[in-house]
């Protein structure tokens, strides 16, 4: 073979590996243009520079409501992905530094005026000599909704054993406290109905003193039978004054309200405020027990029944009263109508009654709900 014959077969290899180079390429780009276009997160192509999109795939017009035209140019603070331009810019200087940023939970109002949750994943990389953004968004507004109503139903469920907990409680101390007592009495009593004259003895015409005898053991076993139900009364209602909710045995009240409405907020898109105003007083055992028992159900309620955005709950301590509201920006009753089935507030309000408390409800549509439980205190000591 010639040298310009070698050349030749030289330049023509060198046009082949060429032309298969460009053949994998558009593969490789048809590839990728397949998944861009089928994937079912939202994915945004941003020139670095501008800050602004210079492609997207189907989903994200699907999720915002724009076309594929309609976001070329734009930034992300435009389409409702980033509170304003100041955030967006701020996001920027973010990935030029760290090359990566995410957003867990970022809300989303899209063109149609719909509330998305979305999940928000930026990369940096390089391409044919230049600088390249690709925004992965996915639409987890279904899954926030299944884990708010799993944490919900999480919530109502620890409510109910509670109340189950604290009946089994309080029946177990009553049933330990009365056992024995009624133990005694009964047998008090079937020893008194021994000692009672029998038939035969009746018809055999006994003598006086065998009936007077007779007669002072049955006196003496009921008087037994009555002292001893005396007794049994008064420690039941000794055994019940001293019946104390759980959150109270080793916290303050203002701690045990502040930690149950914390263990409540968890996972939930709810947000809370506790305040404690004054200096804490100390409170009798009954009156700190109906305080948490009547936060815990307007939390509770509040949550499970208001759809609340905003929880607020103040504890608040003065001269000669203590004060617990709990109040929420959620859909509203009307208060008329309490006792159609709000047997939670009847209850609330025959607590705070109780301890010569007066609980207040005020509540309308769409603005929301407080109640309130005013309870006079003596004075402290000075």
């Amino acid at each position: 073979m010639t040298e310009s014959e070698s050349h030749s077969t030289s330049n023509t290899d060198s046009a082949m590996s060429k032309q298969d180079d460009i053949e994998s390429l558009k593969v490789s780009e048809l590839r990728y243009r397949r998944l861009f276009e089928a994937a079912r997160d939202g994915i945004l192509i941003l020139d670095s520079k501008l800050g602004r999109i210079t492609d997207s795939n189907p989903f994200m017009s699907e999720l915002l409501g724009y076309t594929r035209e309609e976001l070329l140019g734009k930034e992300l603070w435009e389409i409702g992905l980033l509170q304003d331009k100041e955030a967006s810019q701020e996001a920027f200087r973010l990935l030029e530094r760290e090359g990566y940023i995410r957003y867990e939970d970022l809300p989303l109002l899209n063109q149609r005026g719909e509330k998305r949750e979305v999940e928000f994943v930026s990369n940096i990389y390089h391409e044919n000599g230049h600088t390249v953004i690709q925004c992965n968004i996915r639409d987890i507004t279904e899954r926030k909704r299944v884990e708010a109503d799993l944490s919900l139903a999480s919530i109502k469920h620890a409510h109910q054993t509670a109340i189950l907990e604290e009946r089994t409680r309080l029946a177990q101390e009553i049933h330990d406290t009365m056992a024995q007592g009624f133990t005694g009495i009964t047998a008090q009593l079937e020893a008194a109905q021994a000692s009672m004259l029998s038939d035969e003895e009746i018809v055999m015409h006994v003598d006086y003193l065998h009936i007077q005898t007779k007669l002072e053991k049955v006196r003496s076993r009921i008087n037994k039978a009555r002292d001893l139900a005396r007794e049994s009364l008064i420690e039941t209602r000794l055994a019940v004054a001293a019946l104390r909710s759980p959150p109270l045995d080793t916290t303050p009240l203002s701690e045990a309200i502040a930690r149950f409405l914390a263990k409540l907020m968890v996972g939930l898109p709810i947000k809370s405020r506790y305040v404690l105003e004054g200096l804490p007083q100390l409170l009798s055992e009954e009156l700190e027990h109906c305080l948490l028992r009547v936060g815990q159900e307007s939390i509770a309620n509040a949550i499970e029944h208001a759809d609340a955005k905003e929880i607020h709950v103040e504890l608040l301590y003065e001269i000669g009263h203590v004060k617990l509201t709990v109040k929420d920006d959620g859909k509203g009753f009307n208060p008329l109508h309490i006792g159609m089935g709000r047997f939670g507030i009847i209850g609330m309000r025959e607590r705070g009654a109780s301890v010569g408390g007066i609980l207040t409800v005020t509540s309308s549509a769409n603005v929301g709900t407080r109640i309130e439980l005013a309870v006079p205190i003596p004075p402290p000591n000075i």
